[in-house]
């Protein structure tokens, strides 16, 4: 369950400095 946890929080950080980056 951690790892997911994880898995999810670095999911969400990578998808923001994506969104940010395009924009």
């Amino acid at each position: 369950m951690d790892g997911l946890l994880e898995l999810i929080a670095a999911y969400g950080f990578t998808s923001n400095t994506l969104a940010r980056g395009k924009v």
